[in-house]
């Protein structure tokens, strides 16, 4: 559905995010609580292929937004005392 808000599942081998196109160009708008203010997205249909490229771009050590995506949740979820993970010994 275009307006699915952001929806996050774990099927027995994947992990799964998506987003419907509707709600992604609104938050690409009204959801910069952090930075850049409010922008607005003139044309989805050359905007989004870019934004999705942003998403999937390696840095040099191989790593994309998702990837920090994916530390940042695990670092909030050992802060947060979650079970079957913990800091390896040095």
């Amino acid at each position: 559905m275009k307006d699915e808000m952001i929806k996050v599942e774990l099927t027995e081998d994947k992990l799964n995010i998506s987003i419907g196109v509707d709600y992604l160009v609104h938050i690409c708008g009204e959801g910069r609580a952090y930075g850049l203010g409010e922008v607005t997205v003139t044309d989805r249909e050359k905007f989004l292929p870019e934004l999705v490229n942003e998403l999937k771009s390696e840095a040099e050590d191989g790593s994309t937004l998702v990837h920090h995506l994916v530390d940042q949740a695990v670092t909030e979820a050992l802060e947060a005392g979650a079970s079957g993970i913990e800091y390896d010994e040095e």
